[in-house]
């Protein structure tokens, strides 16, 4: 019976301190998402630069809102990686090079064995890049019209800035939980830039000056890792000693679809789990906190199976419930901000299922091959 309560004990204590971890990050992102961008007088050039494999399907939509930006034209320069597409993807550029007159198409015919296709023609696109803003997202996404915008007045400020984009779902479990996923971890990352222990970012939506790209090292010395293409890139930022912003205004958000099925969900995480073990110590640390000690949970509720006292289950639930809450009260303005119906009582199950998935997906991307 002592060991009972000893163990609820300490279950309940790092719960305790698990919360008020999430709750004082989760206060950080509130105070940071009320920040007003800077009035941008002058609008230093930029470059977006985007790789795009196969994407004929997804480029119209994502060049049709870069040429909506409000930003000069003429200081915004487009640079679109046609990577080894087999498709019609270049045509599809070039077609655009009449609407947007500063976009540049570069092609990528053939990659050297053992070397990451996404980096290497990330890399290709810097280097034939002249401008020391660049910010980034990816071919199937939509940013809003002051995205560049909100970005570059950031820079000016920072050697790195994330932006905020979520996912957008309109039904089914896996699509919608992805999208709450997405926003949980805006929280979490966002929050932490904010209270200055950044250890994450997405490639969605960031950007960097040229020169914190160079200081850092660059994308080369990572070319044999498949994924992380920006969390490695950034972890290396990091150690490089770069300043960090946030850009989260609604009107710079970057928006994109959820993951449709559980088996696209499952290889998107595995690759992002699997380039963990090279992240810096202490992004190492806060990842472990803030995305996978709910995971620790998961065991209180086997060990109360195995030792047949459900006091073990309830305290899992009870705490698990606190968690959701919390997290749901706080993604609630994100999902507004997001276009998208704030996740409510929705958010428990999400949270429940966040314990089970990021544990099982977790394990696995350290023995199974991560696939692209």
């Amino acid at each position: 019976m002592i060991e009972l309560y000893y163990h609820a004990g300490g279950f309940l204590l790092s719960a305790a301190i698990y919360l008020g971890i999430v709750g004082w990050l989760a206060a950080g992102f509130r105070k940071s998402q009320r920040t007003i961008l800077p009035n941008v007088k002058e609008h230093p050039p930029v470059t977006v630069i985007v790789a795009a494999h196969n994407e004929e399907d997804n480029l119209p939509s994502l060049l049709a809102a870069l040429g909506k930006q409000i930003f000069p034209a003429e200081r915004l320069h487009i640079i679109v990686i046609d990577d080894r597409s087999s498709d019609s993807t270049g045509e599809v550029a070039t077609e655009w090079q009449d609407t947007i007159p500063h976009l540049e198409l570069l092609r990528i015919d053939a990659v050297p064995d053992g070397v990451s296709p996404k980096k290497f023609a990330l890399h290709a696109g810097i280097a034939h890049s002249t401008t020391e803003y660049l910010i980034f997202t990816d071919a199937d996404c939509q940013p809003e019209p002051r995205w560049v915008e909100g970005m570059v007045s950031l820079l000016k400020e920072r050697d790195v800035v994330a932006g905020f984009a979520p996912l957008k779902a309109k039904e089914g479990f896996v699509p919608l939980y992805a999208a709450y996923e997405s926003l949980r971890t805006n929280l979490l990352m966002h929050g932490a830039i904010a209270r200055g222990i950044p250890y994450m970012t997405s490639g969605r939506s960031w950007g960097y000056r040229k020169s914190a790209y160079e200081r850092s090292g660059g994308l080369e010395p990572l070319y044999t890792h498949l994924g992380g293409d920006d969390d490695l890139l950034f972890q290396a930022m990091l150690r490089s000693g770069v300043s960090v912003g946030s850009c989260l205004a609604p009107e710079t958000a970057v928006y994109s679809s959820a993951p449709k099925s559980f088996g696209q969900l499952a290889r998107q995480k595995m690759r992002h789990y699997s380039v963990s073990s090279s992240y810096n110590a202490g992004s190492m640390f806060w990842l472990l906190v803030l995305q996978l000690a709910p995971t620790l949970c998961l065991y209180v509720v086997i060990s109360a199976f195995f030792m047949i006292t459900p006091f073990h289950g309830l305290l899992f639930v009870a705490a698990m419930l606190k968690l959701a809450m919390l997290v749901s009260g706080f993604t609630g303005p994100l999902a507004r901000a997001a276009s998208e119906q704030p996740p409510g009582i929705r958010g428990i199950a999400y949270e429940l299922y966040h314990v089970l998935f990021s544990s099982v997906s977790g394990i696995a991307s350290f023995i199974l091959k991560p696939k692209w």
